[in-house]
């Protein structure tokens, strides 16, 4: 995060349902991790992810493994 800005980090199935939303607040340039904890009710499967910062969207898909 190269500057102060708003981040939205949320978590979608393949149906485009959201599952989680991860961050949504503003913050300082730094280099932030966050966590996708699952119960088991949250099936393994194929999951999207779309991270909002300023002007950037980008969206990759991750495999969650049971």
């Amino acid at each position: 995060m190269p500057e102060t800005g708003h981040i939205k980090l949320c978590i979608y199935d393949l149906l485009g349902k959201e599952i989680a939303e991860l961050v949504n607040e503003v913050k300082q340039p730094s280099v932030y991790d966050a966590t996708f904890s699952t119960t088991n009710a949250t099936p393994g499967g194929v999951y999207f992810y779309r991270l909002q910062a300023g002007d950037l969207t980008e969206i990759k898909k991750m495999i969650l493994l049971r």
